[in-house]
Protein backbone atom coordinates (compact mmCIF):
# COMPACT_ATOMS: atom_id res chain seq x y z
CA UNK A 1 0.00 0.00 0.00
CA UNK A 2 1.62 3.34 -0.98
CA UNK A 3 0.59 6.15 1.72
CA UNK A 4 -1.06 9.17 0.07
CA UNK A 5 -0.39 11.02 3.01
CA UNK A 6 1.60 14.35 3.37
CA UNK A 7 4.80 13.93 5.25
CA UNK A 8 4.54 13.34 8.87
CA UNK A 9 6.77 15.83 9.58
CA UNK A 10 6.82 19.34 10.86
CA UNK A 11 7.47 21.98 8.18
CA UNK A 12 7.66 25.32 7.17
CA UNK A 13 4.57 26.44 5.63
CA UNK A 14 4.99 27.48 1.85
CA UNK A 15 5.07 31.38 1.00
CA UNK A 16 2.62 30.84 -2.13
CA UNK A 17 -1.22 30.59 -1.13
CA UNK A 18 -2.76 31.95 2.39
CA UNK A 19 -0.85 33.79 4.29
CA UNK A 20 -0.36 34.20 7.81
CA UNK A 21 -3.56 34.86 9.62
CA UNK A 22 -4.58 35.38 13.11
CA UNK A 23 -7.16 32.79 14.17
CA UNK A 24 -10.59 34.79 15.33
CA UNK A 25 -12.36 33.67 18.15
CA UNK A 26 -10.58 30.53 18.62
CA UNK A 27 -9.22 30.59 22.00
CA UNK A 28 -5.42 30.53 22.02
CA UNK A 29 -5.57 28.59 18.70
CA UNK A 30 -4.09 32.05 17.17
CA UNK A 31 -0.95 31.05 19.72
CA UNK A 32 -0.83 27.56 19.18
CA UNK A 33 -0.29 27.96 15.59
CA UNK A 34 2.14 30.50 15.31
CA UNK A 35 -0.72 32.55 12.90
CA UNK A 36 0.34 36.55 12.29
CA UNK A 37 -2.30 39.28 12.28
CA UNK A 38 -3.52 40.03 9.00
CA UNK A 39 -6.23 42.08 7.07
CA UNK A 40 -9.58 41.00 8.96
CA UNK A 41 -11.63 42.16 5.65
CA UNK A 42 -9.80 39.82 3.58
CA UNK A 43 -10.32 36.75 6.01
CA UNK A 44 -13.63 37.41 6.51
CA UNK A 45 -14.53 37.87 2.86
CA UNK A 46 -12.52 34.32 2.26
CA UNK A 47 -14.53 32.49 4.90
CA UNK A 48 -18.01 34.02 3.99
CA UNK A 49 -17.07 32.19 0.56
CA UNK A 50 -16.25 28.61 2.30
CA UNK A 51 -19.31 28.97 4.23
CA UNK A 52 -21.54 30.60 1.77
CA UNK A 53 -23.14 26.94 -0.01
CA UNK A 54 -23.92 25.47 3.12
CA UNK A 55 -26.88 24.88 4.74
CA UNK A 56 -27.28 26.28 8.26
CA UNK A 57 -26.07 22.46 10.07
CA UNK A 58 -22.84 22.03 8.00
CA UNK A 59 -21.70 25.62 8.55
CA UNK A 60 -22.43 24.80 12.63
CA UNK A 61 -20.30 21.88 11.90
CA UNK A 62 -17.40 23.52 9.86
CA UNK A 63 -16.80 26.79 12.25
CA UNK A 64 -17.11 24.48 15.32
CA UNK A 65 -13.31 24.66 15.54
CA UNK A 66 -12.25 24.41 19.01
CA UNK A 67 -12.89 22.02 21.37
CA UNK A 68 -14.28 17.62 20.37
CA UNK A 69 -16.80 17.96 17.59
CA UNK A 70 -19.22 14.88 17.10
CA UNK A 71 -20.82 14.94 13.30
CA UNK A 72 -23.54 12.64 13.15
CA UNK A 73 -24.00 13.03 9.20
CA UNK A 74 -27.03 10.48 8.24
CA UNK A 75 -26.57 9.10 4.41
CA UNK A 76 -26.92 11.67 1.95
CA UNK A 77 -26.71 14.78 4.23
CA UNK A 78 -23.11 16.06 2.60
CA UNK A 79 -20.53 14.49 5.03
CA UNK A 80 -17.75 15.03 2.25
CA UNK A 81 -18.26 18.28 1.95
CA UNK A 82 -18.39 19.02 5.50
CA UNK A 83 -14.81 17.67 5.81
CA UNK A 84 -13.22 19.51 2.77
CA UNK A 85 -15.15 23.05 3.51
CA UNK A 86 -14.01 22.47 7.54
CA UNK A 87 -10.05 21.69 6.27
CA UNK A 88 -10.38 24.87 3.92
CA UNK A 89 -11.99 27.26 7.20
CA UNK A 90 -9.21 26.51 9.15
CA UNK A 91 -6.75 27.10 6.52
CA UNK A 92 -8.41 30.47 5.92
CA UNK A 93 -8.99 31.19 9.40
CA UNK A 94 -4.97 30.59 9.57
CA UNK A 95 -4.25 27.42 10.55
CA UNK A 96 -1.27 25.75 8.10
CA UNK A 97 -2.98 22.78 6.09
CA UNK A 98 0.07 20.91 7.69
CA UNK A 99 -1.36 21.39 10.98
CA UNK A 100 -4.59 19.32 9.89
CA UNK A 101 -4.66 15.65 9.63
CA UNK A 102 -8.23 14.61 8.01
CA UNK A 103 -8.05 10.62 8.23
CA UNK A 104 -10.96 8.54 5.71
CA UNK A 105 -11.35 4.92 5.91
CA UNK A 106 -10.62 4.76 1.98
CA UNK A 107 -7.87 5.66 -0.47
CA UNK A 108 -10.75 6.86 -2.79
CA UNK A 109 -12.52 8.92 0.05
CA UNK A 110 -8.75 10.48 0.42
CA UNK A 111 -8.19 11.15 -3.05
CA UNK A 112 -12.04 13.04 -3.55
CA UNK A 113 -11.63 14.44 -0.36
CA UNK A 114 -8.25 16.00 -1.31
CA UNK A 115 -9.18 16.65 -4.62
CA UNK A 116 -12.11 19.14 -3.25
CA UNK A 117 -10.18 20.94 -0.38
CA UNK A 118 -7.76 21.85 -3.37
CA UNK A 119 -11.06 23.43 -5.49
CA UNK A 120 -11.27 25.75 -2.23
CA UNK A 121 -7.80 26.47 -1.26
CA UNK A 122 -5.50 25.22 -4.04
CA UNK A 123 -3.89 22.07 -4.93
CA UNK A 124 -0.19 23.62 -3.24
CA UNK A 125 -1.89 24.38 -0.09
CA UNK A 126 -4.02 20.75 -0.40
CA UNK A 127 -0.81 18.70 -1.17
CA UNK A 128 0.51 20.13 2.38
CA UNK A 129 -2.88 18.80 4.67
CA UNK A 130 -2.69 15.11 5.56
CA UNK A 131 -5.13 13.31 3.84
CA UNK A 132 -5.66 9.29 4.31
CA UNK A 133 -6.56 6.37 5.66
CA UNK A 134 -5.13 4.96 9.44
CA UNK A 135 -3.51 2.57 7.46
CA UNK A 136 -1.73 4.99 5.31
CA UNK A 137 -0.73 7.81 7.77
CA UNK A 138 0.47 5.15 10.13
CA UNK A 139 2.69 3.60 7.90
CA UNK A 140 4.01 7.08 7.12
CA UNK A 141 4.58 7.54 10.67
CA UNK A 142 5.97 3.88 11.23
CA UNK A 143 8.54 5.09 7.94
CA UNK A 144 9.59 7.91 10.24
CA UNK A 145 9.80 6.46 13.70
CA UNK A 146 9.23 3.01 13.47
CA UNK A 147 13.18 2.34 14.09
CA UNK A 148 12.49 3.16 17.52
CA UNK A 149 10.60 0.34 18.20
CA UNK A 150 12.82 -2.22 15.97
CA UNK A 151 11.16 -1.65 12.17
CA UNK A 152 12.94 -0.56 9.77
CA UNK A 153 12.33 2.68 7.55
CA UNK A 154 12.22 -0.32 3.91
CA UNK A 155 9.25 -2.69 6.13
CA UNK A 156 7.90 -4.79 3.69
CA UNK A 157 3.59 -4.31 4.22
CA UNK A 158 1.78 -8.25 3.99
CA UNK A 159 -1.45 -7.94 2.57
CA UNK A 160 -4.07 -11.21 2.49
CA UNK A 161 -2.36 -13.36 0.13
CA UNK A 162 1.20 -12.46 2.15
CA UNK A 163 -0.40 -13.42 5.03
CA UNK A 164 -1.59 -16.48 3.76
CA UNK A 165 1.12 -17.78 2.47
CA UNK A 166 3.25 -16.78 5.91
CA UNK A 167 0.51 -18.55 7.40
CA UNK A 168 1.02 -21.63 5.53
CA UNK A 169 4.68 -21.75 6.34
CA UNK A 170 3.85 -21.54 9.75
CA UNK A 171 1.69 -24.62 9.95
CA UNK A 172 4.25 -26.29 8.21
CA UNK A 173 6.72 -25.71 10.85
CA UNK A 174 4.57 -26.27 13.67
CA UNK A 175 3.53 -29.85 11.86
CA UNK A 176 0.28 -28.78 12.05
CA UNK A 177 -3.11 -30.36 9.23
CA UNK A 178 -3.98 -27.40 7.58
CA UNK A 179 -7.37 -29.71 6.96
CA UNK A 180 -7.61 -29.38 10.79
CA UNK A 181 -5.90 -25.48 11.35
CA UNK A 182 -6.58 -23.26 8.04
CA UNK A 183 -4.85 -20.68 7.32
CA UNK A 184 -7.67 -18.57 6.27
CA UNK A 185 -9.14 -20.00 9.81
CA UNK A 186 -5.60 -18.46 12.41
CA UNK A 187 -5.66 -15.25 10.28
CA UNK A 188 -9.03 -14.79 11.37
CA UNK A 189 -8.31 -15.77 15.33
CA UNK A 190 -4.94 -13.57 14.89
CA UNK A 191 -7.07 -10.78 13.64
CA UNK A 192 -9.62 -10.92 16.18
CA UNK A 193 -6.75 -10.83 18.72
CA UNK A 194 -4.94 -7.89 17.16
CA UNK A 195 -8.21 -6.03 16.95
CA UNK A 196 -8.56 -6.21 20.60
CA UNK A 197 -4.51 -5.20 20.87
CA UNK A 198 -4.11 -8.82 22.44
CA UNK A 199 -0.47 -9.68 22.08
CA UNK A 200 0.71 -12.85 21.67
CA UNK A 201 1.38 -13.59 25.71
CA UNK A 202 -2.46 -12.20 26.37
CA UNK A 203 -3.32 -14.60 23.94
CA UNK A 204 -1.62 -17.17 25.54
CA UNK A 205 -3.44 -16.37 28.85
CA UNK A 206 -7.10 -16.34 27.41
CA UNK A 207 -6.75 -19.72 25.73
CA UNK A 208 -9.78 -21.94 27.07
CA UNK A 209 -9.74 -24.53 24.94
CA UNK A 210 -7.00 -26.92 22.59
CA UNK A 211 -7.76 -24.83 19.62
CA UNK A 212 -7.48 -21.12 21.15
CA UNK A 213 -3.66 -22.78 22.73
CA UNK A 214 -2.59 -24.30 19.30
CA UNK A 215 -3.65 -20.82 18.03
CA UNK A 216 -2.01 -19.08 20.16
CA UNK A 217 1.15 -20.88 19.36
CA UNK A 218 0.35 -20.25 15.92
CA UNK A 219 0.31 -16.35 16.36
CA UNK A 220 3.36 -16.31 18.18
CA UNK A 221 5.21 -18.23 15.13
CA UNK A 222 3.70 -16.23 13.00
CA UNK A 223 4.96 -12.92 14.69
CA UNK A 224 8.18 -14.50 15.26
CA UNK A 225 8.47 -14.93 11.13
CA UNK A 226 6.60 -11.01 10.64
CA UNK A 227 9.45 -9.23 12.89
CA UNK A 228 12.44 -12.05 11.12
CA UNK A 229 11.17 -10.93 7.52
CA UNK A 230 11.06 -6.92 8.69
CA UNK A 231 8.09 -6.95 7.96
CA UNK A 232 3.69 -6.21 9.54
CA UNK A 233 0.16 -6.74 8.06
CA UNK A 234 -2.64 -4.23 8.10
CA UNK A 235 -3.39 -4.49 11.84
CA UNK A 236 0.34 -3.97 12.74
CA UNK A 237 0.14 -0.84 10.84
CA UNK A 238 -2.51 0.46 13.65
CA UNK A 239 -0.87 -1.54 16.35
CA UNK A 240 2.44 -0.98 16.59
CA UNK A 241 1.71 2.83 16.20
CA UNK A 242 -0.30 2.37 19.08
CA UNK A 243 2.70 1.23 20.65
CA UNK A 244 5.08 3.85 19.22
CA UNK A 245 2.43 6.40 20.59
CA UNK A 246 2.41 4.38 24.64
CA UNK A 247 5.86 3.82 24.54
CA UNK A 248 7.55 7.21 23.42
CA UNK A 249 5.82 10.77 24.84
CA UNK A 250 8.41 12.20 22.49
CA UNK A 251 7.39 10.70 19.23
CA UNK A 252 3.53 11.52 20.24
CA UNK A 253 4.52 15.06 21.37
CA UNK A 254 6.31 15.67 18.07
CA UNK A 255 2.66 14.57 16.04
CA UNK A 256 0.51 16.37 18.65
CA UNK A 257 2.53 19.53 17.84
CA UNK A 258 2.02 19.02 14.43
CA UNK A 259 -1.52 18.51 13.85
CA UNK A 260 -3.39 19.98 15.96
CA UNK A 261 -6.65 19.41 14.40
CA UNK A 262 -7.85 16.16 13.96
CA UNK A 263 -10.75 14.97 11.45
CA UNK A 264 -12.00 11.61 11.23
CA UNK A 265 -14.90 10.67 8.77
CA UNK A 266 -16.68 7.26 9.27
CA UNK A 267 -15.98 7.49 12.95
CA UNK A 268 -18.45 4.21 13.53
CA UNK A 269 -16.15 2.32 11.75
CA UNK A 270 -13.31 2.50 14.01
CA UNK A 271 -11.94 -0.17 15.91
CA UNK A 272 -9.82 0.18 19.53
CA UNK A 273 -6.53 0.72 17.84
CA UNK A 274 -8.34 3.83 15.74
CA UNK A 275 -9.86 4.89 18.78
CA UNK A 276 -6.29 4.88 20.65
CA UNK A 277 -4.94 6.60 17.82
CA UNK A 278 -7.49 9.47 17.72
CA UNK A 279 -7.29 10.12 21.40
CA UNK A 280 -3.41 9.78 21.93
CA UNK A 281 -3.21 12.68 19.53
CA UNK A 282 -6.01 14.75 20.33
CA UNK A 283 -4.56 14.45 24.09
CA UNK A 284 -2.86 18.30 23.62
CA UNK A 285 -5.19 20.65 21.77
CA UNK A 286 -8.61 18.66 22.57
CA UNK A 287 -9.62 19.40 18.41
CA UNK A 288 -11.28 16.59 17.69
CA UNK A 289 -13.64 16.57 15.08
CA UNK A 290 -15.67 12.88 14.05
CA UNK A 291 -18.04 12.45 11.42
CA UNK A 292 -20.07 8.79 11.61
CA UNK A 293 -23.68 7.63 12.05
CA UNK A 294 -23.95 4.82 14.29
CA UNK A 295 -26.97 3.83 11.80
CA UNK A 296 -23.83 2.69 9.41
CA UNK A 297 -22.19 0.83 11.47
CA UNK A 298 -21.29 -2.63 9.25
CA UNK A 299 -18.06 -3.67 10.37
CA UNK A 300 -18.20 -5.18 13.79
CA UNK A 301 -17.66 -8.38 11.81
CA UNK A 302 -13.86 -6.99 11.41
CA UNK A 303 -13.45 -5.69 14.77
CA UNK A 304 -15.37 -1.97 14.84
CA UNK A 305 -16.85 -1.12 18.04
CA UNK A 306 -20.10 1.01 17.88
CA UNK A 307 -19.41 2.34 21.33
CA UNK A 308 -16.56 4.29 20.00
CA UNK A 309 -19.37 6.99 18.36
CA UNK A 310 -22.26 5.81 21.10
CA UNK A 311 -19.70 6.64 23.87
CA UNK A 312 -17.65 9.76 22.27
CA UNK A 313 -20.33 12.48 24.42
CA UNK A 314 -18.74 10.62 27.68
CA UNK A 315 -15.11 10.54 26.46
CA UNK A 316 -15.24 14.29 25.92
CA UNK A 317 -18.28 15.82 27.71
CA UNK A 318 -17.70 19.29 26.79
CA UNK A 319 -18.23 17.52 22.54
CA UNK A 320 -19.93 19.77 20.65
CA UNK A 321 -22.73 17.46 18.78
CA UNK A 322 -23.91 18.41 15.03
CA UNK A 323 -26.65 17.01 13.56
CA UNK A 324 -26.60 16.71 9.39
CA UNK A 325 -30.54 15.35 8.74
CA UNK A 326 -31.24 16.95 5.54
CA UNK A 327 -30.71 14.41 2.91
CA UNK A 328 -29.65 15.14 -0.65
CA UNK A 329 -29.67 11.87 -2.54
CA UNK A 330 -33.08 10.35 -2.26
CA UNK A 331 -36.68 10.38 -1.96
CA UNK A 332 -38.93 11.00 1.31
CA UNK A 333 -40.18 7.64 0.71
CA UNK A 334 -36.95 5.62 1.20
CA UNK A 335 -35.91 7.73 3.98
CA UNK A 336 -39.08 7.41 5.59
CA UNK A 337 -38.73 3.23 4.99
CA UNK A 338 -35.10 3.51 5.85
CA UNK A 339 -35.79 5.17 9.47
CA UNK A 340 -38.58 2.75 9.85
CA UNK A 341 -36.13 -0.05 9.95
CA UNK A 342 -33.25 1.85 11.79
CA UNK A 343 -35.27 3.27 14.61
CA UNK A 344 -35.53 0.00 15.91
CA UNK A 345 -31.91 -0.20 16.90
CA UNK A 346 -30.99 -0.24 20.33
CA UNK A 347 -29.22 2.69 22.01
CA UNK A 348 -28.33 4.60 18.40
CA UNK A 349 -28.55 8.49 18.55
CA UNK A 350 -31.54 9.97 17.86
CA UNK A 351 -32.06 11.40 14.06
CA UNK A 352 -34.81 11.51 11.42
CA UNK A 353 -33.81 12.50 7.63
CA UNK A 354 -35.67 14.24 5.57
CA UNK A 355 -35.36 16.39 2.10
CA UNK A 356 -36.60 18.71 0.03
CA UNK A 357 -36.90 16.42 -2.67
CA UNK A 358 -40.55 15.31 -2.47
CA UNK A 359 -42.70 11.79 -1.95
CA UNK A 360 -40.69 10.17 -5.33
CA UNK A 361 -41.47 6.80 -6.35
CA UNK A 362 -43.13 4.30 -4.10
CA UNK A 363 -41.21 1.63 -3.45
CA UNK A 364 -41.87 -2.35 -4.87
CA UNK A 365 -40.99 -4.97 -3.47
CA UNK A 366 -40.73 -8.28 -5.43
CA UNK A 367 -41.24 -11.76 -3.53
CA UNK A 368 -39.62 -14.31 -6.10
CA UNK A 369 -39.86 -17.86 -5.62
CA UNK A 370 -36.03 -18.74 -6.35
CA UNK A 371 -32.91 -17.04 -7.59
CA UNK A 372 -34.08 -17.55 -11.16
CA UNK A 373 -37.18 -16.37 -10.94
CA UNK A 374 -35.69 -13.03 -9.20
CA UNK A 375 -32.92 -12.74 -12.19
CA UNK A 376 -35.46 -12.84 -14.79
CA UNK A 377 -37.52 -10.25 -13.07
CA UNK A 378 -34.54 -7.86 -12.88
CA UNK A 379 -34.08 -8.42 -16.42
CA UNK A 380 -37.70 -7.42 -17.30
CA UNK A 381 -37.30 -4.57 -15.45
CA UNK A 382 -34.09 -3.33 -17.13
CA UNK A 383 -35.59 -3.84 -20.42
CA UNK A 384 -38.63 -1.94 -19.30
CA UNK A 385 -36.56 0.75 -18.01
CA UNK A 386 -34.60 1.12 -21.21
CA UNK A 387 -37.48 0.56 -23.73
CA UNK A 388 -37.03 -3.30 -24.63
CA UNK A 389 -39.42 -5.81 -25.52
CA UNK A 390 -41.00 -6.24 -22.37
CA UNK A 391 -42.32 -2.89 -22.10
CA UNK A 392 -45.63 -4.08 -23.42
CA UNK A 393 -45.78 -7.05 -21.77
CA UNK A 394 -47.37 -8.12 -19.07
CA UNK A 395 -44.20 -7.81 -16.68
CA UNK A 396 -45.54 -3.98 -17.41
CA UNK A 397 -48.35 -5.29 -15.12
CA UNK A 398 -46.26 -6.71 -12.47
CA UNK A 399 -43.29 -3.83 -12.78
CA UNK A 400 -45.39 -0.76 -13.54
CA UNK A 401 -44.23 1.88 -11.37
CA UNK A 402 -45.59 5.66 -11.08
CA UNK A 403 -42.80 7.72 -12.42
CA UNK A 404 -41.40 8.60 -16.05
CA UNK A 405 -38.60 6.35 -16.51
CA UNK A 406 -40.08 3.79 -18.71
CA UNK A 407 -38.39 3.41 -21.90
CA UNK A 408 -36.05 6.43 -21.13
CA UNK A 409 -33.40 5.00 -20.04
CA UNK A 410 -30.18 3.83 -21.09
CA UNK A 411 -28.60 0.74 -20.13
CA UNK A 412 -25.68 2.70 -18.51
CA UNK A 413 -28.43 4.28 -16.65
CA UNK A 414 -28.95 1.34 -15.07
CA UNK A 415 -26.87 -0.37 -11.72
CA UNK A 416 -28.02 -4.28 -10.21
CA UNK A 417 -26.53 -4.08 -7.14
CA UNK A 418 -26.34 -7.99 -5.14
CA UNK A 419 -24.77 -9.20 -1.67
CA UNK A 420 -22.10 -11.39 -2.65
CA UNK A 421 -20.60 -12.43 -5.48
CA UNK A 422 -21.65 -15.81 -6.33
CA UNK A 423 -24.94 -14.02 -7.46
CA UNK A 424 -23.88 -12.66 -10.24
CA UNK A 425 -23.69 -15.55 -12.60
CA UNK A 426 -28.04 -16.04 -12.30
CA UNK A 427 -28.15 -12.49 -13.03
CA UNK A 428 -25.34 -12.45 -15.84
CA UNK A 429 -27.34 -15.58 -17.45
CA UNK A 430 -30.63 -13.86 -17.54
CA UNK A 431 -29.00 -10.75 -19.38
CA UNK A 432 -27.10 -12.67 -21.79
CA UNK A 433 -30.65 -14.77 -22.13
CA UNK A 434 -32.71 -11.14 -23.18
CA UNK A 435 -29.94 -9.77 -24.78
CA UNK A 436 -29.43 -7.34 -22.57
CA UNK A 437 -25.69 -5.63 -22.36
CA UNK A 438 -24.16 -5.40 -19.06
CA UNK A 439 -20.39 -4.72 -17.72
CA UNK A 440 -19.42 -6.72 -14.75
CA UNK A 441 -17.88 -3.80 -12.15
CA UNK A 442 -15.62 -5.71 -9.65
CA UNK A 443 -13.43 -8.14 -11.65
CA UNK A 444 -9.28 -8.56 -11.05
CA UNK A 445 -7.82 -5.16 -9.87
CA UNK A 446 -4.86 -4.05 -11.99
CA UNK A 447 -2.68 -4.50 -8.62
CA UNK A 448 -3.97 -8.20 -7.95
CA UNK A 449 -3.31 -9.55 -10.84
CA UNK A 450 -0.69 -12.44 -10.91
CA UNK A 451 2.09 -10.37 -12.99
CA UNK A 452 1.38 -6.97 -11.14
CA UNK A 453 1.70 -8.79 -8.03
CA UNK A 454 4.85 -10.72 -9.32
CA UNK A 455 6.34 -7.84 -10.39
CA UNK A 456 5.36 -5.52 -6.71
CA UNK A 457 7.44 -8.62 -5.16
CA UNK A 458 10.66 -8.09 -7.37
CA UNK A 459 10.21 -4.47 -5.68
CA UNK A 460 9.44 -5.66 -2.18
CA UNK A 461 12.62 -7.93 -2.15
CA UNK A 462 15.07 -5.21 -3.72
CA UNK A 463 13.89 -3.10 -1.23
CA UNK A 464 14.19 -5.48 1.86
CA UNK A 465 15.82 -8.73 1.34
CA UNK A 466 14.55 -10.20 4.46
CA UNK A 467 11.24 -10.75 2.76
CA UNK A 468 10.87 -14.57 2.97
CA UNK A 469 6.77 -14.08 1.57
CA UNK A 470 8.04 -11.89 -2.04
CA UNK A 471 11.17 -14.31 -2.31
CA UNK A 472 9.10 -17.59 -2.41
CA UNK A 473 6.82 -15.83 -4.71
CA UNK A 474 9.20 -14.71 -7.32
CA UNK A 475 12.12 -17.21 -6.76
CA UNK A 476 11.24 -19.30 -9.82
CA UNK A 477 8.93 -16.95 -11.68
CA UNK A 478 9.61 -16.63 -14.65
CA UNK A 479 10.32 -20.36 -14.23
CA UNK A 480 13.66 -21.54 -13.44
CA UNK A 481 13.89 -24.96 -12.25
CA UNK A 482 13.74 -23.85 -8.56
CA UNK A 483 10.61 -26.49 -7.10
CA UNK A 484 9.93 -26.65 -3.32
CA UNK A 485 12.20 -29.26 -3.05
CA UNK A 486 14.93 -26.76 -3.70
CA UNK A 487 13.32 -24.51 -1.21
CA UNK A 488 12.82 -27.30 1.75
CA UNK A 489 16.41 -27.14 1.56
CA UNK A 490 16.97 -23.01 1.91
CA UNK A 491 14.50 -22.56 4.09
CA UNK A 492 16.13 -25.29 6.42
CA UNK A 493 19.84 -24.00 5.58
CA UNK A 494 18.85 -20.42 6.27
CA UNK A 495 17.51 -22.10 9.70
CA UNK A 496 20.73 -23.83 10.42
CA UNK A 497 22.59 -20.92 9.72
CA UNK A 498 20.81 -18.18 11.50
CA UNK A 499 19.87 -16.49 8.53
CA UNK A 500 17.46 -15.06 6.17
CA UNK A 501 16.29 -17.03 3.34
CA UNK A 502 17.62 -14.56 0.59
CA UNK A 503 20.93 -15.49 2.45
CA UNK A 504 20.27 -19.23 1.77
CA UNK A 505 20.20 -17.84 -2.10
CA UNK A 506 23.71 -16.28 -1.77
CA UNK A 507 25.00 -18.93 -0.36
CA UNK A 508 24.08 -21.45 -2.16
CA UNK A 509 26.62 -22.49 -3.62
CA UNK A 510 28.24 -23.52 -0.40
CA UNK A 511 25.10 -25.70 0.23
CA UNK A 512 26.06 -29.49 -0.74
CA UNK A 513 22.33 -30.83 -0.20
CA UNK A 514 21.48 -28.45 -4.11
CA UNK A 515 21.94 -30.52 -6.93
CA UNK A 516 24.00 -28.69 -9.08
CA UNK A 517 21.42 -27.62 -11.47
CA UNK A 518 19.74 -26.01 -8.09
CA UNK A 519 22.78 -24.03 -7.30
CA UNK A 520 22.91 -22.53 -10.77
CA UNK A 521 19.31 -21.80 -11.22
CA UNK A 522 19.75 -19.80 -7.75
CA UNK A 523 23.13 -18.41 -8.91
CA UNK A 524 21.44 -16.98 -11.71
CA UNK A 525 18.09 -15.86 -9.63
CA UNK A 526 21.02 -13.44 -7.74
CA UNK A 527 22.41 -12.35 -9.99
CA UNK A 528 19.25 -11.07 -11.74
CA UNK A 529 18.23 -9.43 -8.10
CA UNK A 530 21.33 -7.46 -7.21
CA UNK A 531 21.41 -4.73 -10.16
CA UNK A 532 17.54 -4.25 -8.24
CA UNK A 533 18.70 -4.27 -4.90
CA UNK A 534 21.13 -1.89 -5.87
CA UNK A 535 18.01 0.46 -7.72
CA UNK A 536 16.28 0.11 -4.45
CA UNK A 537 18.93 2.05 -2.66
CA UNK A 538 19.29 5.41 -4.80
CA UNK A 539 15.71 4.90 -7.15
CA UNK A 540 11.74 5.38 -6.18
CA UNK A 541 9.95 2.08 -6.09
CA UNK A 542 8.13 3.01 -9.50
CA UNK A 543 11.45 2.63 -11.25
CA UNK A 544 12.35 -0.61 -9.35
CA UNK A 545 8.83 -1.90 -10.55
CA UNK A 546 9.38 -1.29 -14.04
CA UNK A 547 12.71 -2.46 -14.33
CA UNK A 548 11.61 -5.82 -13.25
CA UNK A 549 8.39 -5.87 -15.24
CA UNK A 550 10.75 -5.28 -18.44
CA UNK A 551 13.79 -7.42 -17.57
CA UNK A 552 11.45 -10.60 -15.75
CA UNK A 553 9.55 -10.43 -19.12
CA UNK A 554 6.22 -9.93 -16.93
CA UNK A 555 5.48 -6.63 -19.13
CA UNK A 556 4.68 -8.95 -22.12
CA UNK A 557 2.39 -10.72 -20.01
CA UNK A 558 0.12 -7.75 -18.77
CA UNK A 559 0.27 -6.76 -22.49
CA UNK A 560 -1.95 -9.81 -23.68
CA UNK A 561 -5.36 -8.65 -22.82
CA UNK A 562 -6.14 -11.16 -20.19
CA UNK A 563 -6.96 -11.18 -16.44
CA UNK A 564 -4.94 -14.72 -15.79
Amino acid sequence: MSPKSAAAQSRPARKQGVAERRVPDAGDASAANGAAPTSGEALKRTAEEILARLNEPQREAVTHIKGPLLILAGAGSGKTRVLAHRVAYLVALGFKPWQIVAVTFTNKAANEMRERIAGLIGEDQARDATIGTFHAICARILRRDGTTIGLSRSFTIYDRADQVALLKQVLRQLDLDEKRFSPGGMLAWIGQRKDELADVATARRQAANFYDETAARVYEAYQGQLTEDDAVDFDDLLNRVVDLFEQHSDVLAKYQNRWQQILVDEYQDTNRAQYLICRHLAAKHKNLAVVGDDDQSIYSWRGADLRNILDFEADYPDAHVVKLEQNYRSTQTILDAAHAVVSRNAGRKDKKLWTDRGAGTSITVFDAYNEYEEAEFVARQVERLSGGAASGSMARLLTRRADDEEGGLRYGDIAVGYRINAQSRVLEEAFMRFGIPYQLVGGTRFYERREVKDALAYVRLARNPADRVALERIVNVPARGIGEKTLEELRAWAESHQTTLWGAVEGAGENANLATRSRTSLAGFAAFMRPLMGMARSEPPSAVFDAALERSGLKDAINDGTDE
